[in-house]
């Protein structure tokens, strides 16, 4: 008896082994950690300087961060500064410059983000989508349509945080949309499915439910200013979908044990995937789509904050040639971006249209890891990934 007890323990303890292990290694496998992680030397030692990328922040998290960059006498600059110095126009920069940017204009970004860096004497830049802005501040409540966030930062809001030189609000295209880029059906949407970006209909505008009705088919999509061409479905028989999911019991259909069949039948028969009939954009008709996108982010920028509007990140840090191309002769003169070609500082000389950024937030923080009093090194950041990561799944 105790021989089996024995064993039970030592199976247990080599399973907990075993799952540390995998996280562990699933953990280094995914994620990235930037160049400055590794070494004591300062950015601006190794001849660049970073530039970070947020996109909702936690309060508590975040102001950490400020602090560390605080007592280590890092000191912000604007995209302007930055592009002047890329240019080689400008002066000698602060001892230790960092450039803190937000993507998409989370309501954080108001309630948390804005006062922190106002304490801290900090600047920042905001990349915001125009269509989903709101005039004024949304009741806090159900999922508003076109708002795939739950909640962004309003009109009001911006202006406030804009005119107060504390954060540069800038674009990040206008509707931040996903396309089709291929015929083949690989899924339908249900209640669980997530793809609230995706430009699921064939209107001229983006929809206005983010959210593609319960059984519509779903297929490969990329970011809008991607590189591939936007697939043009026969919206017909994804319709005839959705309403077989409608008028056969909506959320009790998806209970059914051959939901599925049910669908792929509506669709003509056959198993997955399904090829739908359709078109596929011509290059002039991406190239005046991408042109316009960027155009009207830019214009409806600029007249709600009566300021130029300069300065781009692209959704998911994806670009194509012709977009960084159209996005110049928009009026644009700098796109942020990721981290390019494993670089993740920028250097003087490099061209502004390619300005890398690396991520930040409450699972990254990869600020902390910054040269400094305090710093955390690669140890420490693995180890606090791998907790996080482990918080996420036991939610």
């Amino acid at each position: 008896m105790i021989l089996v007890w024995i064993a039970l323990v030592m199976l247990v303890l080599a399973l907990v082994c075993g799952l540390t292990a995998a996280v562990t290694i699933r953990f280094a496998s995914w994620q990235s950690f930037p160049s400055f992680c590794s070494t004591r030397r300062r950015p601006e030692e190794e001849g660049g300087l970073p530039v970070v990328m947020y996109h909702d922040v936690e309060s508590d998290m975040f102001e950490r961060e400020l602090a560390f960059l605080k007592s280590n006498k890092y000191e912000t600059i604007t995209a302007d500064a930055l592009v002047a110095w890329l240019n080689g126009q400008a002066g000698r920069l602060p001892e230790r410059p960092i450039v803190l940017t937000f993507d998409d204009g989370h309501t954080s970004l108001w309630t948390d983000a804005y006062p922190l860096l106002k304490r801290y004497g900090y600047q920042a830049i905001a990349f915001v989508c125009p269509w989903w802005i709101p005039e004024s501040s949304l009741p806090r409540g159900p999922r508003n349509p076109r708002y795939p966030l739950n909640y962004c930062a309003s009109w009001q809001e911006l202006r406030e945080m804009d005119s107060a030189g504390v954060i540069n609000v800038q674009s990040h295209t206008h509707s931040h949309n996903q396309i089709w880029v291929d015929p083949m059906v690989r899924t339908f949407m249900t209640p669980d499915y997530r793809c609230r970006y995706i430009w699921w209909d064939d209107g001229p505008t983006p929809p206005e439910q983010p959210d593609p009705p319960w059984g519509w088919p779903i297929l490969t999509h990329c970011p809008r200013f991607a590189h591939p061409r936007r697939f043009f479905p026969d919206t017909a028989v994804m319709r005839a979908c959705a309403e077989h999911v409608a008028e056969h019991g909506g959320l009790a259909f998806f209970a059914r044990k051959n939901w599925q069949d049910e669908l792929w039948t509506v669709l003509g028969g056959g198993a997955p995937p399904f090829e739908l009939p359709g078109r596929w954009e011509t290059p002039d008709e991406q190239r005046a789509a991408l042109g316009e996108d960027l155009k009207k982010a830019k214009r409806t920028l600029e007249e709600q904050l009566d300021k130029p509007v300069e300065h781009l990140a692209f959704p998911w840090n994806e670009a194509s040639s012709l977009a960084i191309s159209l996005a110049g002769e928009v009026g644009y003169r700098s796109v942020f971006r990721g981290v390019l070609n494993d670089r993740d500082l920028t250097q003087l000389g490099d061209d502004p249209m390619h300005i890398p950024r690396v991520t930040a937030g409450s699972f990254q923080q990869n600020v902390l890891s910054l040269p400094g009093r305090g710093r955390r090194g690669p140890a420490l950041m693995m180890a606090w990934k791998i907790v996080r990561g482990l918080q996420r799944r036991l939610r």
